[in-house]
């Protein structure tokens, strides 16, 4: 099983705060999260750009996923940073595996911003496949040492 770490993409990140000022815009519309299969192999490090290798295939599913809407970042709880959407994105009906999600700035020339592994095989046969967030957001960044 590859596809088996959740994480932040480094380049992306790196590029927000260095000389590159990569306007990343988290509270944006725009951003996209595609669901994966066990094949993805993420590398945090020098992964930048989305495509859609070892992306799930159905029908009713789209390459790229779904935008994701209602995103804000919120401090939440004290000294942390939390990134959220109100959208729990959701296909049906549908038939494939997936072991995770990618989460890219759509707008950015799809940067990658996130992965969230699921920690094994999720699978829907003809059913509603839907991705909740966890109550601390799609990720959360503590700020105190």
């Amino acid at each position: 099983m590859a596809f088996s770490t959740s994480g932040l993409y480094v380049t992306t990140f790196r590029d927000v705060f260095d000389t590159s000022q990569t306007a990343l815009n988290l509270d944006a519309t725009t951003h996209m999260c595609a669901l994966h299969t066990d094949s993805r192999v993420n590398n945090f490090s020098s992964d930048t750009t989305w495509a859609n290798t070892a992306e799930v295939s159905s029908a009713n599913y789209t390459t790229k996923g779904l935008a994701l809407t209602g995103t804000s970042v919120t401090e939440s709880p004290t000294g942390t940073l939390m990134w959220d959407s109100t959208l729990n994105p959701s296909w049906t009906p549908v038939t494939f595996t997936a072991y995770g999600a990618i989460v890219f700035a759509d707008v950015l020339a799809d940067e990658m911003i996130c992965a969230v592994a699921f920690g094994g095989p999720y699978t829907a046969t003809a059913g509603t496949f839907t991705l909740t967030w966890n109550t601390l957001g799609i990720f959360t960044i503590d700020l105190t040492p």
